[in-house]
């Protein structure tokens, strides 16, 4: 039998690897917000005694484990059309037997399809980039939530933070 030299190496193979805890946070993605929102966050995590990172990974993280179907929301929106673009759409909606809101949604769901992965450039909103530090799972929960929903981070993570403001806010307001 051949004894190894003290200065060799021990070789661990793939399945003897030491396993990884997960607590360090080594991946990250990235959020974009307008100078208002990010002000708006930066202002009620110093509130709250959080840091942004940890308040935008807690929300996307909520977001992604929530087990209910998400029910329908109507959407109530204000178009105003001169009279003979009016009578044009009531014409479309009544040769086609649907009502104004379902014509509307009919024109507005193939858009919405194809801008699956964000905006891309053809928008102006200037923004700021934040980064959000997460650890191996919430990554990997992250990324797969996304890829189902057919969202980018960038943009997502700000709508889930800007929307967690707005109903902290709003909890506030109807307790006094």
């Amino acid at each position: 039998m051949k004894k190894r030299s003290a200065n060799a190496k021990k070789v661990r193979s793939e399945r003897q690897a030491p396993k990884k805890t997960g607590s360090a946070h080594r991946y990250y993605l990235v959020a974009e917000f307008s100078a208002a929102e990010k002000q708006a966050i930066q202002q009620y995590c110093q509130t709250h005694n959080l840091s942004i990172s940890r308040f935008l990974a807690q929300v996307a993280l909520d977001d992604a484990s929530a087990k209910k179907a998400e029910p329908e929301e109507p959407l109530t929106v204000t178009i105003n059309l001169p009279a003979s673009k009016r009578a044009k759409l009531l014409y479309l909606a009544r040769l086609k037997e649907k009502s104004i809101d379902q014509l509307i949604e009919e024109f507005i769901a193939p858009t919405l399809g194809k801008n699956k992965r964000g905006p891309g450039a053809s928008y102006t909103l200037a923004t700021e980039r934040v980064p959000l530090y997460l650890n191996a799972q919430e990554h990997a929960l992250l990324m797969k939530h996304m890829e189902k929903q057919g969202v980018s981070s960038r943009h997502y993570f700000a709508q889930l933070a800007v929307q967690a403001i707005e109903k902290g806010s709003a909890k506030r307001k109807s307790k006094r």
